[in-house]
């Protein structure tokens, strides 16, 4: 039974390391071209030279989101793991 919790503890910890990597992949995609665009509308208008900045402090929040997200998920797998080990 305990290899088995031991089993389903390291199929989590798999699962949350490819959501993760999914999540930060899908990240740089996104503000790629958010903030590619934002500088484009900059240059293009010539006007809110504010857009880039916003943007950035934007994806600066949406990373901690997904920082917070793993730590809180690598302290949920902790407990898993701890609660797998008790005899």
């Amino acid at each position: 039974m305990a290899e088995d919790s031991e089993h389903d503890v390291d199929a989590l910890r798999e699962q949350f390391r490819s959501n993760t990597r999914r999540a930060l992949q899908f990240w740089v995609f996104r503000w790629s071209v958010g903030l590619g665009g934002a500088i484009g509308i900059v240059l293009w208008t010539g006007q809110h030279h504010w857009l880039p900045w916003a943007a950035a402090g934007i994806a600066l929040l949406s990373l901690g989101v997904i920082g917070l997200n793993a730590y809180a998920m690598m302290k949920s797998i902790a407990k898993a793991e701890a609660r797998a080990n008790d005899p």
